[in-house]
C-alpha cells in the first residue's frame, strides 16, 4: 500500500493505531472510511494473486482521511506530490512499458510479412497478458496466434517453443520477453534479437544487475547491455543451425 499510496498509507497506519491504542474518536464519515479500507485490505490479503492496481478504489477515501493532516503540514504535502510525481512516470512510462511498444511493431510484421500459409506464434513472457485487440488483427484470422506464458520457468518455456516450431512447417515465432537469451541458449532454440524497447522494467523479473556489475567489459559494451537488461525484447526463435 505505501509503494501505490504513499505518505498516505503512513496516514492511515497511524490512525488506526491512534483509534485502537489511544482511543482516538472519528466521525461517523472518517471511521466508515477507515474500517471499509481495514476491512479490504483483509479481504485482498487472502487473495493469491495482487497487484497494486487491486487498491486503486481505495484512493477517494484514503485521500478523504489523510487530507486534513496534508493540508496542515506543508512538508508531507511536498512529500505526497513528489510522490505521486515519481509514481507517474514509473507506472505510467517505466514499468511494463514495452508491451505496446512491441504490439505496434508485430502487428506491422503481422500486416506485412505473413500469408494465409504462414503460421504466426506471438509468445509473450514476464509481461503482463498483451491486449491483443492492439495488433489490429481480423477476428476471423486464425494464422496469428498470441500466447501469453507469464513467468514460465525456461524449460517449460522451451517445451512450448519447441511446440509452435513444430505446428507448421512454415511456423513462424517471436519471443516477446524481458529477460537476456544468449543467439544459442539451449541445444535445439536458436534466438535472433530483432528489435528492443527502452525502457522496460517488470518486477515479477527483475534484471540481474549483479551479474552485469561483476562483469568485464570493455565501457561502451557494459553500457549498452545495461539499456538492454532494461529494455523488453523480441527475439525471432528459429531452430539451432548448429544441430539441424
Amino acid at each position: 500500500m505505501p509503494m501505490l499510496f504513499g505518505i498516505l498509507a503512513f496516514e492511515v497506519i497511524f490512525l488506526i493505531y491512534k483509534v485502537m491504542h489511544k482511543g482516538y474518536k472519528l466521525d461517523f464519515t472518517n471511521g466508515l472510511f477507515l474500517y471499509t479500507i481495514i476491512f479490504s485490505l483483509i479481504i485482498f490479503s487472502f487473495i493469491p494473486h495482487q497487484e497494486p492496481r487491486f487498491l486503486i478504489p481505495l484512493l477517494i477515501m484514503l485521500c478523504y482521511i489523510g487530507t486534513n493532516s496534508l493540508l496542515e503540514n506543508s512538508r508531507k504535502l511536498s512529500l505526497w506530490k513528489l510522490h505521486n510525481v515519481l509514481a507517474l512516470i514509473f507506472f505510467g512510462y517505466i514499468h511494463q512499458g514495452g508491451v505496446l511498444p512491441s504490439l505496434h511493431f508485430l502487428q506491422k510484421i503481422a500486416a506485412l510479412e505473413y500469408t494465409n500459409s504462414t503460421k504466426l506464434f506471438l509468445v509473450y513472457h514476464t509481461t503482463y497478458m498483451p491486449p491483443r485487440s492492439l495488433l489490429l488483427l481480423n477476428t476471423t484470422n486464425t494464422n496469428v496466434e498470441v500466447h501469453d506464458l507469464a513467468g514460465m520457468t525456461q524449460p517449460i518455456l522451451e517445451s512450448h517453443l519447441n511446440s509452435y516450431l513444430d505446428s507448421n512447417l512454415t511456423s513462424q515465432v517471436y519471443l516477446v520477453t524481458s529477460r537476456m537469451f544468449p543467439s544459442a541458449c539451449c541445444s535445439q532454440l536458436a534466438f535472433n534479437m530483432a528489435t528492443y524497447f527502452y525502457p522496460h522494467i517488470s518486477t515479477e523479473a527483475f534484471p540481474d544487475i549483479a551479474t552485469w556489475w561483476s562483469s568485464e567489459q570493455p565501457l561502451l559494451t557494459k553500457f549498452n547491455h545495461l539499456i538492454q537488461l532494461f529494455s523488453l525484447k523480441i527475439y525471432k526463435v528459429v531452430r539451432n543451425p548448429i544441430q539441424t
